[in-house]
Formats: C-alpha cells, sequence, structure tokens
C-alpha cells in the first residue's frame, strides 16, 4: 500500500545521553527519550493521529511515524518544527536546546501487525532517512512523490528540485522545506563545547564547573523524580561554589 513515511532525527542525541549517564543516570537518559517523544507527540496531536497507529518505531533520538498522505506528514512535520522553535525560544543557552532534522518519502510501504508490534518493510523507508540525513536541523527534506501529493499551500514551501544520494551513484529528486531556520553558530555548536567559547580566556577548571551548572539546570528542568531533583540542586550549589572558590 502506498504511505508516506517520515523519519526524524534529534541533532546531537549521543553526546547529550553520553553525558546524561555518565553524569547521572541511565533513567535520566529515559527522561530524555521522553522529552524527544513529546515533540513527536506535538505534531501528531496537530495532524489528529494517534500514537499506537502512526508511530512504527522509536528510537532514542526520533522516530518513524507513517501517515496515508503527503498532507499529513508535513503538516506533523511543520508541527515538530514549531514545538522545538517555541521550545528553543525559552532558553538561554545552546545545551537547552532541541533541533531536529526531518526527511519523509511516499512509496510503496507492507505493514504488518504482530501482538502490539508493527514491522514495516519497503525502500520508501531507507530513503526517508537518507532525506532527513540531507536536512539541516530546521528542516524538511521531501523526494518528489511526496512533492507531487502535496496540496498547493505546502507544496510552496518548498524550495527547487535538488538531488539527493541514494545507495552507491544512486540519486533522486528531493525538495527542502526550511521551517525553522536557527544561526550557523547554534547549529554548529556542540552540547559540551559552552564554556570554552562564552569564557576564552577562563581556566579549564572554571569552564568545565560552568559547563556543569548548565547542564545540571537543564536536567532539574526536565527530571519529575524528587530525589533527582535533590540531588541535581544539591550538585547545582556544590559547582557554584566551586566557580566563587575560582574566581568566577
Amino acid at each position: 500500500m502506498k504511505k508516506t513515511v517520515v523519519e526524524l532525527d534529534l541533532k546531537g542525541y549521543s553526546d547529550i545521553a553520553r553525558e546524561l549517564e555518565e553524569h547521572l543516570s541511565a533513567e535520566m537518559v529515559g527522561k530524555f527519550n521522553d522529552q524527544i517523544q513529546s515533540f513527536v507527540d506535538v505534531g501528531l496531536k496537530a495532524v489528529n493521529a494517534h500514537r499506537a497507529e502512526v508511530v512504527c518505531a522509536t528510537t532514542g533520538d526520533g522516530a518513524i511515524v507513517v501517515f496515508d498522505n503527503a498532507d499529513q506528514g508535513h503538516a506533523f512535520s511543520q508541527a515538530v518544527h514549531e514545538a522545538t522553535r517555541k521550545h528553543n525560544a525559552e532558553k538561554t543557552v545552546s545545551a537547552a536546546q532541541r533541533w531536529f532534522r526531518i526527511g519523509i518519502a511516499t512509496g510503496d510501504l507492507d505493514i504488518q501487525t504482530v501482538g502490539a508490534t508493527k514491522k514495516i518493510a519497503g525502500s520508501v523507508i531507507a530513503r526517508a532517512v537518507r532525506l532527513e540525513g540531507a536536512a539541516n536541523v530546521g528542516e524538511v527534506v521531501a523526494d518528489a512523490d511526496t512533492f507531487s501529493g502535496l496540496s498547493e499551500g505546502p507544496k510552496l514551501q518548498y524550495g527547487a528540485r535538488e538531488w539527493a544520494a541514494g545507495k552507491g551513484e544512486e540519486k533522486f529528486a528531493a525538495y527542502r522545506c526550511v521551517v525553522v531556520s536557527p544561526s550557523a553558530s547554534v547549529a554548529a555548536t556542540k552540547f559540551v563545547a559552552l564554556s570554552s567559547a562564552t569564557h576564552p580566556h577562563e581556566n579549564k577548571a572554571l569552564s568545565l564547573w560552568r559547563e556543569k551548572v548548565v547542564f545540571y539546570e537543564e536536567q532539574l528542568a526536565i527530571t519529575s523524580s524528587a530525589s533527582q531533583k535533590f540531588e541535581l540542586k544539591c550538585q547545582i550549589a556544590e559547582a557554584k561554589e566551586k566557580i566563587q572558590e575560582l574566581g568566577g
């Protein structure tokens, strides 16, 4: 059957997840994954879709979502990016910001339901993944079948035809939609590269403690565990004391 497959990926997921597990616990990685899926849920709500019916796979950094048509895929993707824009507008440091890359492909897909699990197969999945890889953060990149299936309004949001790399020497037509455009400096910033850029003349120890404060405060905002909140507040207080001792 013909379906529209959306593949989304969070920028910097591996760095953030590794820091969470090393400095806090694997439980905090799970909380972080829940935060990522909350953005997916915003997109699902925008198109009145139920997670159990359309989300065929979730990874730590994103999901594979299947829709009946291109307009649904585009509206979902746009809503996810808009949700990150609102989230990021409230954050003062890049470590707390969230940016997705999204690819959309339309084609034949085999879907089988085994118990509560959906199994999907088809080359359209690989194409969606490659399109996501061709996207910059805040963008949607769609294949030609998706683009041709869009209504006139959404179609006008996409640029001219480009060529995306497939398997081996394969290339296929693609169209890019910029939903949210972060500054080049924000897009290039790594999760842990904060204090050294903001305070280039500080010693490494002071920079490290500043980074820890930013990191702990971000985790304090997303955890719902009372014990984790208490532990994080203690860590923040300790880090701020160290900063004062070092003259920061």
